[in-house]
């Protein structure tokens, strides 16, 4: 099978849209393990989203484990995308939005804070599962004690 790295230079979108199909992933599953949203994925698959911000290609790139060279191929899709504009250098810091300093303190931050989102969203997963539990349990003892009112009553 060919390695996406070793096709023609494409856009942003339909390479990421091969690298997560060579990965047999649909896009939901993409988003989950990236703590992206599944609408991001539609959006930069479709080529809606021209330029994803740094931190978002970095999560991508992590979560369907892409080697140096398809990350830096990735990187350079970003100035294809867009007309006229220069392929980002393999390896460069993410683009910081409009009014906001483009340092290396702005973008770890940035993953910083993604990786905490993803943390979080873990967290509050298993806090609802934790719930869910416990309530099940509680209606099971509830019906249990009923139920042994129920026969002592009928003793």
């Amino acid at each position: 099978m060919e390695r996406v790295g070793e096709r023609t230079p494409v856009g942003f979108g339909p390479l990421l849209r091969a690298h997560r199909e060579r990965s047999c992933w649909s896009q939901e599953h993409l988003a989950e393990r990236a703590g992206v949203s599944v609408r991001t994925i539609g959006y930069l698959e479709s080529g809606r989203v021209k330029r994803p911000h740094g931190v978002t290609r970095r999560l991508l790139a992590d979560a369907l484990e892409l080697t140096p060279p398809e990350r830096a191929e990735l990187d350079a899709a970003v100035g294809r995308a867009v007309a006229g504009q220069p392929a980002v250098p393999a390896g460069s810091a993410a683009v910081a939005p409009a009014g906001v300093d483009d340092t290396e303190e702005t973008t770890g931050l940035l993953v910083l804070v993604a990786e905490a989102r993803v943390e979080l969203d873990r967290y509050a997963s298993a806090v609802v599962w934790a719930a869910e539990s416990l309530s099940l349990a509680l209606v099971e003892r509830g019906r249990m004690t009923l139920h042994r009112v129920r026969l002592s009553d009928a003793e």
